[in-house]
């Protein structure tokens, strides 16, 4: 005969100890070991660095609309120089970003706030500074 005195198969709440255990058992199952000693910081922060200077994301959506802005570059330009400037932004963000922001420039211009030949004229002077783009 067993003596099993510790009230985990019966007694009061036993319903509630096999709950409690199974939640536990599950959590632990989903949850990810400690990055800290699956890879080397070095590693993880290789995506963020890039030719000396981090690419936050508010850098990212800056330069997206700066290019719109100073050359009226369509998807395809704004993609290759941003690979050339050494960006590591995906498509589908430049489309995004690059969309929204041509949405609001077009709003901006049929409110009247913004000037169609000025912005013109801005363009035309930052193509002459520009090298090959």
């Amino acid at each position: 005969m067993e003596f099993n005195n510790d009230y985990t198969h019966a007694g009061k709440g036993a319903k509630h100890r096999d709950r409690q255990r199974r939640a536990l058992a599950s959590e632990q199952a989903r949850s990810k070991s400690d990055q800290a000693d699956t890879a080397p910081v070095e590693f993880r922060k290789r995506g963020t660095l890039e030719r000396g200077r981090r690419q936050r994301p508010n850098d990212i959506k800056d330069r997206i609309r700066r290019l719109y802005i100073d050359y009226g570059m369509n998807f395809e330009e704004m993609c290759a120089q941003l690979k050339r400037d050494g960006y590591l932004v995906s498509r589908v963000a430049v489309s995004t970003i690059r969309t929204e922001f041509v949405q609001a420039v077009k709003l901006l211009v049929s409110i009247g706030l913004v000037d169609l030949d000025a912005l013109e004229k801005h363009r035309r002077s930052r193509s002459r500074k520009r090298v090959r783009i």
